[in-house]
């Protein structure tokens, strides 16, 4: 008897936009990735550049790790203008930073969750961010957008007028920013390494990405009520008045009396 497997269900996927080169796209698809999957995720990276750079990276850090050594998450080679198949659940793809961009991939922006925009805060970058936000709008106008502040400063001014620009253009971003570091600029064409920036940011997206069903309400707990047959209650009611004890007290002892607790569950004496 033959047995069918179930198709897997289909990633999300999330293109990594920007229509300025410079904003770290590259480095947010690999470090994000690798994000994702400490997060418990199984992840998959698409190249959909030009050049190749995701794909060049991904090659020579996996050429320098230890015999038997991989990387945590998969590299899909281009299918065409289609997603390769696959087991992940999120997929990242990395693009160019032209206008050639949005058309190559445009059947992938049809089937995508969200688009990655990863920005600069500075004044250049945030100008081209309204370009490539105008571009998508025209293209794919019901396909979620969202910033990720990349090499940022939070203490700077720059990046609190970003922050500012962006909510009162109503554009979504997340809460963390991505610091300004050597080691991120070194990384490239290394195994990522674990970073506190990216696994929030990480987390952040996952959220966003599969956000957790609303809790049910619990119905409140209905009060059964039961009435004693006539002679059990004036049974008790003699027994009260000939005791002094109140009747409630002598409906406890009469249950314990026909199911006394269990052994391990009596008080200690």
């Amino acid at each position: 008897m033959s047995t069918t497997t179930p198709p897997l269900p289909a990633p999300r996927i999330v293109p990594v936009l920007g229509s300025k080169g410079g904003t770290g796209r590259t480095t947010t698809v690999v470090l994000l990735a690798a994000a994702l999957t400490r997060q418990g995720r199984r992840v998959a990276v698409m190249d959909a550049t030009a050049d190749g750079a995701c794909t060049e990276w991904i090659e020579d850090a996996r050429a320098d790790l230890p015999a038997g050594d991989s990387l945590p998450f998969e590299l899909l080679a281009p299918a065409g203008r289609r997603m390769p198949a696959t087991a992940a659940e999120v997929v990242l793809v990395d693009t160019d930073g032209n206008g050639t961009t949005f058309e190559r991939i445009r059947p992938l922006l049809d089937t995508a969750a969200l688009a990655l925009i990863p920005v600069q805060p500075a004044r250049i970058d945030v100008n081209s961010l309204w370009d490539t936000l105008d571009t998508l709008e025209a293209l794919h106008p019901h396909l979620p957008a969202l910033v990720l502040l990349n090499r940022a400063d939070p203490t700077t001014l720059t990046y609190r007028d970003t922050r500012a620009a962006l909510a009162e253009a109503s554009v979504s971003a997340l809460a963390t920013a991505i610091p300004e570091r050597v080691r991120y600029a070194d990384a490239v064409g290394t195994a990522p390494a674990a970073s506190e920036s990216w696994d929030a940011a990480a987390a952040e997206l996952l959220g966003r990405l599969f956000p957790a069903a609303p809790a049910r309400e619990r119905e409140p707990m209905q009060r059964t009520s039961f009435t004693l047959p006539v002679s059990v209650h004036e049974r008790l009611r003699w027994a009260s008045y000939t005791t002094g004890k109140p009747m409630g007290e002598l409906v406890s002892a009469a249950v314990a009396s026909v199911y006394p607790a269990p052994e391990d569950s009596r008080p200690a004496r």
